[in-house]
């Protein structure tokens, strides 16, 4: 009797050998990125997860201190890595870059296998951009600062779980494993950052609409209802969000939102706006094209990602559009955003939508845009990096605690912290490099 296949059967057998070649090529970019640009500090936010490292040192401990908020966010998957590494050894802020940018390089691979499920013999210049996207510089601030793996695990897990439920919609996988491979991907998503949580309505609502089985809907419904409750059981909203009122002043909304979806490339205001603008119009013929040439159930692992990159996005402006117009272009952003873009882009390659001649032209003038984009973040990347390594000379050398602004909103938590390197065990290894 001949097997259902797994999953991820053909994972690398279908993977020819210039995608093959991609992937670890991006592998060895990504991980030279950080180990040349990255600095071993903490920063901000991590101080607090250096106060959780020194509960674990002096054995104080408790499963609670896993889900307790950081911000808006119960960050449970990256605390049982920073408790492994202090299990193991010493903590160390290039450890958890390095697996953000193995994360994204991993991304890349399931990206280049679905194209590759119908496009064996795809030319190497359509596939070129999905890398270059993927790991693009613009979002140093998520490669090269420790804490952001939070972020990038939320933004990129449900990528795992939407090419799993695509399987499980359009070929016949082993329900049962696949299925609680999914739910265990989408638990992680749910307990990284409080976006992940969207993961659970896009997943059942791509199973209502193409595989209405019982057998699918209920797990994930128990699952994504079981998420919601543990997460905002206890739950504490931060005093400086915004209240559900504030969506109503859509004049902030909406151009928040617009320079996320144009963030991707474009740094200046107006660019990322104006880019944003014809990217959600480009979404939505592309989308009304799918649909009358009865394409979309074969583009719904891309379409499931932009569903929800959008609703993501739409949280994001939400929180936080009330703020300085400016920080819709942080580089902390642009990973969701880069994500939305190559998944448009997927469907393009992916597709007869467009003619020959527009469809050599698309790649071209995407790689001119993140070679020019690229080469402008490698030189603010390398000013981020003289900025961190200038606090390490301050945490070294300071002497009152005034000295410490511009590390940690608390000057009185980073002399706690240091005065406990200093007496006991260290909690990290203080270096420039």
């Amino acid at each position: 009797m001949k097997k259902n296949p797994t999953a991820f059967s053909g994972f690398v057998n279908k993977m020819n050998k210039t995608n093959l070649i991609i992937f670890l090529v991006s592998l060895f970019m990504g991980i030279l990125y950080v180990l040349n640009y990255g600095v071993n500090i903490p920063i901000w936010d991590e101080w607090n997860n250096i106060d959780f490292i020194r509960k674990i040192y002096i054995h104080d401990i408790k499963f609670s201190d896993f889900f307790q908020q950081l911000n808006e966010h119960r960050i449970f998957l990256v605390r049982i890595i920073i408790w492994l590494e202090a299990v193991i050894g010493t903590y160390s802020s290039m450890s958890q870059m390095v697996m953000s940018v193995f994360i994204m390089t991993i991304v890349i691979y399931l990206c280049l296998t679905f194209v590759a499920q119908k496009n064996r013999n795809i030319k190497f210049i359509f596939l070129l951009p999905i890398p270059i996207l993927l790991l693009s510089t613009r979002q140093y601030d998520n490669m090269l600062w420790a804490i952001q793996l939070n972020a990038i695990i939320s933004y990129l897990f449900p990528v795992f779980c939407f090419y799993l439920l695509n399987k499980v919609i359009n070929r016949n996988v082993r329900l049962t494993p696949t299925l609680i491979l999914l739910i265990l991907i989408g638990l992680l998503c749910s307990f990284s950052q409080i976006n992940g949580l969207f993961v659970w309505p896009v997943l059942l609502l791509s199973v209502f609409l193409y595989k209405r089985d019982v057998r699918i809907i209920l797990p994930i419904a128990i699952a994504g209802l079981f998420s919601f409750i543990i997460y905002f059981w206890t739950y504490i909203r931060p005093s400086y969000h915004p209240g559900i009122n504030s969506i109503s002043d859509l004049k902030e909304f909406i151009p928040y939102f617009l320079n996320l979806l144009g963030g991707s490339i474009f740094y200046k205001s107006k660019h990322a706006l104006i880019f944003g603008v014809f990217l959600l119009l480009f979404l939505l013929g592309l989308f009304v094209k799918l649909y009358r040439d009865k394409k979309v159930k074969q583009e719904l692992f891309p379409l499931m990602v932009i569903a929800y990159c959008l609703i993501t996005m739409s949280s994001i402006s939400f929180g936080r559009c009330q703020f300085a117009f400016e920080t819709s272009l942080l580089s902390r952003y642009t990973t969701i955003s880069l994500l939305f873009l190559a998944s448009i882009y997927i469907i393009i390659i992916d597709t007869d939508l467009f003619k020959s001649t527009i469809r050599i032209a698309i790649p071209i003038l995407l790689l001119v845009l993140l070679f020019l984009s690229n080469y402008k973040f490698i030189h603010i990347t390398q000013a981020y990096k003289e900025q961190r390594i200038g606090c390490v000379s301050v945490l070294k050398n300071y002497k009152t605690p005034s000295e410490l602004k511009g590390i940690c909103y608390s000057e009185d938590l980073v002399v706690k912290q240091l005065e406990f390197i200093k007496n006991n065990r260290p909690l990290f290894i203080l270096s420039n490099k």
